[in-house]
């Protein structure tokens, strides 16, 4: 029986023991009361399942299952089909939430089907590019179709893909999950978003910004998949069968094709485990650790000339266990599709060693004088001039 008012909010877990304690507080506490937490744990081997037990058994609201290991993209469906509320909103189990974040969502749902809103990433404000409002008349809505693949032909989403940073009607949701394709795993979410967007009469583009997005530099560094192929083969027919039925077609298509392209050249090489770098570059610069650290986990610090030869070595011989990679200029690195984050990332991950991938010792000295500041032991940063093999 659906409940009028209430948000279902899903949680899929899956080995957060450091976070999820932190995530079910902010949701729990809520100043929007009328909810239903749907907790799925798939399949975790941490201490996880006892945390999310211990939550359950003091929120009624909470509704806690188990499961055999699925994957976010089948947990997700089935938080959906779970759903009693009246409205569905997710939040991811390493995230946290402000208190006021659904008070604030909630208060846009009035006409709309859907309202989406903006997310803070190490410090970082990130709005959907889509100006602020309600698109619902029909110039609106073709300027909404026009720009939510890519905002005016640049390589942006109009509107964020992510299923955290929204608010859907739960039973236009369940519909349009049942129609999204099953053996979709990776990108899951644009199936799903994009999908639903063609089924709202008006969509509210909020500047609510209420969400902490946590970087999971683990997964995002280890992502290999080799059905990635396969898998965004099915995503864009699922889609282009979608576009192909809206009178919007002409637009929508193109836009499709376009942003499948730009998808494919930036993300393939990452998820297949390619590196075409290496290919037709040979490692100039040698760790003078190199060996000297098995079973290490190490933050390696700068990715220019140094740093990508260091990281490229790393990744061929595992002679110690690089659990990220920062750089200052991490935002454009990651635009060249480089596995790169933010040094703030340092205070929020297990590590044993930070080593410098510089050339310069006056260089190394300024980053160690950062690392200090941040409150980094001194004995945990390393540096030696690397090795040369051109010398």
């Amino acid at each position: 029986m659906q409940k009028n008012g209430y948000i279902s909010v899903i949680i899929p877990v899956y080995n957060c023991e450091r976070y999820i304690a932190r995530c079910l507080k902010s949701v729990s506490g809520q100043t929007y009361t009328k909810l239903e937490i749907i907790l799925i744990n798939d399949g975790s081997t941490d201490h996880t399942a006892e945390i999310c037990r211990d939550f359950a058994a003091v929120d009624s609201r909470i509704r806690y299952i188990e499961q055999q290991n699925r994957g976010v993209a089948y947990t997700r469906k089935k938080g959906v089909e779970m759903a009693l509320g009246q409205y569905v909103g997710f939040v991811d189990a390493d995230d946290y939430i402000d208190a006021d974040f659904y008070e604030k969502m909630i208060f846009y749902m009035t006409d709309v089907q859907l309202v989406t809103s903006g997310y803070i990433v190490s410090e970082r404000i990130i709005f959907d590019e889509l100006p602020e409002g309600i698109y619902q008349s029909e110039e609106k809505r073709e300027y909404l179709y026009k720009n939510m693949l890519l905002f005016e032909n640049k390589q942006c989403q109009g509107i964020s893909s992510s299923l955290f940073t929204k608010l859907f009607i739960a039973e236009k949701l369940k519909n349009v999950v049942q129609k999204t394709a099953m053996d979709v795993s990776i990108g899951e979410d644009v199936d799903i978003v994009f999908r639903y967007i063609l089924q709202c009469d008006a969509v509210y583009i909020s500047r609510v910004c209420s969400y902490h997005y946590e970087l999971n530099v683990m997964s995002a560094m280890h992502s290999v998949n080799k059905k990635y192929l396969s898998n965004f083969n099915s995503l864009y027919l699922s889609l282009e069968e979608e576009f192909e039925k809206s009178s919007y077609r002409d637009i929508l298509i193109p836009k499709w094709n376009k942003w499948v392209w730009q998808t494919i050249q930036r993300d393939t090489p990452r998820f297949m485990g390619w590196d075409f770098e290496q290919d037709k570059q040979r490692v100039r610069y040698i760790s003078p650790y190199i060996n000297l650290l098995p079973q290490k986990r190490i933050v390696l610090y700068g990715a220019g000339v140094v740093g990508r030869d260091f990281y490229r070595l790393s990744q061929k011989i595992r002679d110690a266990d690089i659990v990220l990679w920062v750089d200052m200029n991490w935002e454009n690195l990651q635009k060249e599709g480089l596995p790169v984050y933010s040094t703030d990332e340092i205070a929020r991950i297990d590590y044993d060693y930070i080593l410098l991938a510089v050339k310069e010792r006056k260089q190394a000295d300024g980053i160690r004088k950062h690392l200090y500041g941040l409150g980094v032991e001194e004995a945990v940063v390393l540096w030696k001039s690397p090795i040369d093999t051109e010398v």
